[in-house]
């Protein structure tokens, strides 16, 4: 899969979370797994049905694939290094933060508009 880099607008602000995010992921990896999606677009985050709330739309999240002994300790190491991680059985999810938390802050999620 090709990664698409976050606008300038997305890394400026979040680069501290950002950084956060992925030093926690590095912290966690396993040998044999494979990012699958990091960073999303708000029309790729439509596309694969993404929740509107979610944190790939600023480079919290990585969702993560590979054998399933592995993707379960990556969500232990993620979750130990303070990571969300949820496991959907072909992929576990990880972002910074709890779902909601970001909402609650005031942060306004970038969205798809339908004409």
């Amino acid at each position: 899969m090709a990664f698409t880099q976050p606008p300038a607008s997305v890394v400026g602000f979040w680069r501290p979370w950002i950084l956060a995010m992925l030093r926690r992921a590095v912290y966690a990896w396993q040998p044999g797994l494979t990012p699958t999606s990091w960073w999303r677009s708000p029309a790729e985050n439509k596309r694969v049905r993404g929740d509107a709330e979610s944190q790939h739309l600023f480079g919290l999240a990585l969702d993560v694939a590979g054998p399933p002994v592995e993707l379960a300790r990556f969500a232990r190491l993620a979750e130990a290094s303070g990571l969300v991680a949820v496991s959907y059985g072909t992929h576990v999810h990880v972002q910074l933060f709890p779902a909601g938390t970001l909402r609650r802050a005031g942060v306004e999620f970038p969205t798809t508009r339908v004409a």
